[in-house]
């Protein structure tokens, strides 16, 4: 069975795969296929780079086309048609996904839609996608949104990728809950859990009651390989994870095989050799960094000595075309990244893609990191350094990857983060083999860490749901030892909540059940999880989450108090449970939102702003005289909103020379933080924002960039629509529709009368759209009839003046992007991208109400048919000429 043919896809999804260059499977495929392809749950784990997700794909397919192998079948099943969700860790990733499988599914009628983040739509609706692809948090919201509903049945698979996350800190908590909720609830779901990097398999199995499949195939080869001073020592094939006892043994398990040629006196790790080698071969080559900084100095360094060391310009004995093509490609690259920046250039960055190299961190905004993935992917950038945000996040595949440093950030590398990395080393049908190399310390005072991090044992998965404080594999000798805080049960408290306030949980009975199947209660003693239960419904009653409400019994019944009554969530718990966030973050938001009922300034966006800012990037006010010259300069709406909040001027003087309490610390902080995404939102420009808000050592020492301000707007309106379910649930309709509105203007980053012209996509942005409209274009429809060249002088207005050091704006006019020309062409092309994206909506809108006006008169149509019959049976039984002139009367219509 090794062609995908052979498994019952419909031929138009063989041939979408076929498309892609995906025919035949792998024997590892087809054997794991044979463990979950009658519907049994299925846990595997296979390297990175393995096919794992054509497995699961294929799995997915069969579930969804299930009911509908024959026209008997499809006669005698009046059920609803099978949904699934496919669940994953990030963003980028998603929107790769649901664009992939669209492909994919698209040619069989079924649909696919991806959700994320401030997404508010609903996940898997009535008469909705047959496939919702998600984040993990996401998944959690749709499954308690179908519980709720009693719909949860509609679901007949649920796909699991990076299925470690279940262990992480943050995030790990909302998987569990997510997949415990489906096992407690649904019998015929079939769960796929997949991971490369998972560990602890045999208690995740019985937890997911799955079969289990592992494999080590992988089917492009790894070499991987340690640098040290100049040497290059490659590990020996047999050696595989955890088989030495000794990690820190001699150099048996290494074999020295080249000496690095000789570097620049800045590239003392030799760095620029070992990526001549892989680019001169036309490689592409990842270079991991330990921090932002150091990736924007390690890409610049390569840009300035790769050239000369494996001539990156230069391809000898080819064609002319093929010549030109990369430097056609980077001089495209360079023109995005201008259209996209809205007149703050990117001198450093604009360099460095023209050289064939590129940088890619959290502090870039999302159109630069994109412009660098679409980069590398497109051949257009042969190096790229990263920080570990691209290889947990954003799938690119190289040919070798390198990493500098055993730390990311400041804590240390661990395995799994190790091997996420080198995943990306080599790609079936992109490269032969795949290479790895670490650049040690040349005094060999790191070989014990390296060791480990290339042949230890990955640590086995943990639940989120208790604390690290308790032992959960170890042996505890009392039960009543254990001290257990509000905090400790935050997690369970948030299942039990959940589990209570969508219906689905109401006696101890169905308490014992929710919290036996969880994956914590497959890894603790049971005694020690009921304890925490216990402590949590006690936790959320204190609260006045819920409450337990006894039914009346008989008198002559000895029924048990327990057993005669049921648990219930109060409104307070509703909200709380609306909110879908995590317990501490949800009942801070509360009692936030109902201390602004009662005073919320509705002048200015940013009280609002403050009101739901839960997490901010600014940790204290370092400069109090920054800040005070700043709060003298806000408008009179501004500074009432921060009287309100407690942010008073004439205390700002004493901060100065006294110490400042915390609490008055954060509060300055949340205001300047709430102020500087309201400027985002009503300015929308966000580069002058981070000249205002980000620089150093003013709202915080280290500095704000314009990517961690973007991602503190998406934040934003992640919790604006978190906010307005909640006053949605406690019928706070007034600060719902405050909350709505934020949410909306938020997601879009602008303010209410432009959010016509923000529906137009890039390179529309919110400064151009606030020049066109103060020129009398206020809606799409008035710029799709706009000349070009009356466009062309409305863009030109609203550039910035820039401030620029001067070394910044000699490196600009030696790359020759900037100036007068370079403005102007940037300009040209922004308009007419506008004009046409403009007409382009205009022509969809229409389009869509055309095919909207002809399924009403389809409606109709069949609606008249029928009341013509009807009215002609009627006419027959009662003898009457009446339906001849009605029919007369309607054909004549």
């Amino acid at each position: 069975m090794g062609s995908l043919s052979d498994w019952g896809l419909p031929s138009a999804v063989v041939q979408a795969y076929s498309k892609k260059g995906v025919r035949n499977l792998y024997p590892w495929q087809a054997a794991a296929l044979q463990e979950g392809i009658c519907g049994h749950n299925l846990l595997f784990c296979a390297p990175t780079s393995g096919g794992k997700s054509l497995v699961a794909e294929v799995l997915l397919i069969n579930r969804l086309m299930a009911p509908c192998q024959t026209p008997r079948q499809r006669r005698s099943l009046p059920v609803a048609p099978p949904r699934c969700l496919f669940v994953l860790p990030f963003v980028s990733i998603v929107i790769e996904k649901s664009g992939h499988l669209k492909n994919i599914l698209n040619p069989v009628g079924l649909q696919v839609q991806g959700y994320f983040g401030d997404d508010r739509t609903a996940v898997l609706k009535p008469q909705g996608e047959s496939v919702a692809v998600c984040t993990m948090e996401k998944a959690n919201v749709a499954v308690n949104k179908l519980m709720e509903e009693g719909r949860l049945g509609e679901i007949s698979c649920v796909i699991v990728d990076e299925a470690h996350m279940l262990g992480d800190e943050r995030r790990g908590s909302a998987l569990e809950l997510m997949l415990t909720k489906i096992l407690y609830s649904v019998t015929n779901c079939q769960i796929v859990a997949m991971s490369a990097t998972m560990s602890g398999l045999e208690t995740m199995r019985s937890w997911l009651k799955a079969r289990l499949f592992v494999t080590n195939y992988r089917p492009v080869p790894l070499d991987q390989h340690v640098v040290r001073d100049g040497k290059i020592y490659k590990l020996k094939t047999g050696e595989k994870a955890g088989s030495r006892s000794n990690p820190s043994a001699p150099d048996e398990s290494f074999q020295q095989i080249r000496q690095l040629a000789q570097s620049h006196d800045r590239d003392r790790d030799r760095l620029v050799p070992l990526v001549a080698e892989a680019v001169s071969r036309k490689e592409s080559v990842l270079v991991f960094c330990q921090s932002r900084k150091q990736c924007e100095n390690c890409a610049r360094m390569l840009c300035e000595f790769l050239p000369g060391a494996c001539h990156l310009h230069e391809v000898a004995e080819t064609k002319e075309h093929e010549k030109r093509k990369p430097a056609v490609q980077r001089e495209n690259l360079v023109r995005r990244l201008q259209d996209s920046m809205v007149g703050y250039p990117n001198p450093l960055l604009e360099k460095l893609v023209q050289n064939g190299v590129g940088y890619h961190h959290a502090g870039m905004t999302k159109q630069e990191r994109n412009c660098v993935e679409d980069g590398f992917r497109g051949g257009a950038l042969s190096v790229i350094t990263a920080t570990t945000t691209l290889a947990a996040g954003v799938n690119l595949p190289a040919h070798r990857v390198i990493l500098r440093s055993l730390k990311q950030g400041i804590s240390e590398l661990d395995r799994g983060q190790y091997l996420q990395m080198v995943g990306r080393a080599g790609r079936a049908g992109q490269a032969s083999r795949g290479e790895s190399f670490i650049i040690a310390r040349a005094d060999g005072s790191d070989s014990m860490k390296i060791r480990r991090l290339l042949m230890a044992p990955l640590p086995c998965l943990t639940s989120r749901l208790l604390p690290d404080s308790v032992r959960l594999n170890g042996k505890i000798d009392r039960i009543d030892d254990i001290v257990i805080s509000n905090d400790d049960s935050r997690q369970i408290q948030r299942i039990l909540l959940e589990g209570i306030a969508c219906g689905s949980v109401a006696c101890p009975e169905d308490v014992r059940r929710l919290i036996t199947s969880t994956f914590v209660c497959h890894q603790a003693p049971f005694a020690v999880v009921a304890k925490f239960t216990v402590t949590a419904l006690r936790s959320l009653q204190t609260s006045e989450l819920i409450r337990w409400r006894q039914n009346p019994t008989p008198p002559d019944d000895n029924i048990s108090p327990l057993r005669n009554g049921k648990w219930e969530p109060m409104p307070r718990g509703k909200a709380i449970y609306a909110s879908s966030l995590a317990m501490s973050d949800a009942l801070r938001l509360y009692d936030s939102l109902k201390m602004a009922r009662s005073h919320l300034v509705l002048d200015d966006i940013c009280h609002a702003i403050f009101v739901v800012m839960l997490h901010f990037p600014f940790e204290s006010i370092c400069d109090w005289v920054w800040w005070q010259d700043v709060l003298k300069g806000m408008s009179p709406s501004r500074r009432r909103i921060a009287e309100v909040v407690g942010v008073r001027l004439k205390d700002i003087e004493m901060y100065m020379v006294y110490p400042v309490k915390k609490a008055t610390q954060l509060s300055h902080a949340r205001f300047a933080a709430a102020c500087a995404i309201a400027d985002v939102i009503q300015g929308g420009d966000i580069y002058g924002v981070v000249e205002k808000w980000g620089r150093r050592e003013t709202a915080t020492e280290s500095g704000i960039s314009a990517g961690q301000f973007q991602n503190l707007q998406g934040d934003v309106a992640k919790w604006a629509s978190m906010a307005a379910l909640m006053c949605q649930a406690t019928d706070w309709w007034a600060l719902e529709e405050v909350m709505n509105r934020l949410a909306e203007q938020a997601i879009v980053g602008s303010p209410p009368e432009l959010m016509d012209l923000m529906r137009i996509k890039e390179p529309m942005s919110v400064p151009r759209a606030r020049a066109l409209f103060k020129k009398g274009i206020t809606c799409a429809r008035a710029l799709a009839a706009a000349p070009v060249e009356d466009i062309e002088k409305i863009l030109a207005s609203c550039i910035p003046k820039k401030k620029k050091k001067q070394s910044e704006a000699k490196q600009s006019i030696q790359i020759g992007l900037t100036g007068n020309a370079g403005q102007n062409a940037v300009i040209r092309r922004a308009a007419v991208s506008i004009l046409n994206g403009a007409r382009d909506l205009l022509l969809n809108e229409a389009k869509e109400a055309e095919e909207a006006a002809s399924r009403v008169l389809r409606c109709v149509s069949v609606e008249a048919c029928k009341s013509i019959a009807s009215e002609a049976a009627r006419s027959t039984q009662l003898g009457t000429p009446g339906f001849k002139r009605r029919r007369f009367s309607f054909h004549s219509a």
